[in-house]
């Protein structure tokens, strides 16, 4: 649901969305967290997403992220790896 949000570009939505689904699955939709709030310009928001983020899968690593993207839209994709990065995240 938080990716049809996000596409639709409904990004409140999204964000709630990844909230609930990442509440039960401790790590998932994470990404798609950081992202958004880092994209709004809520960088505190996207590096304490990143913070979970490591705690729930510590080897979590971009271009292992990157190998599960199957977007055709390569300016929205590098724009969500400009955000991983951004926070600090392991390449």
């Amino acid at each position: 649901m938080g990716l049809a949000y996000r596409q639709a570009g409904q990004t409140a939505e999204a964000i709630a969305a990844f909230t609930n689904y990442q509440a039960a699955n401790a790590g998932r939709g994470v990404t798609d967290l950081i992202v958004l709030h880092h994209q709004r310009g809520e960088e505190e928001a996207a590096r304490a997403w990143a913070t979970r983020l490591i705690a729930a899968l510590p080897d979590f690593r971009i271009s292992a992220w990157l190998e599960t993207q199957f977007r055709m839209d390569v300016s929205s994709l590098a724009a969500d790896l400009d955000s991983l990065r951004a926070v600090g995240l392991p390449e």
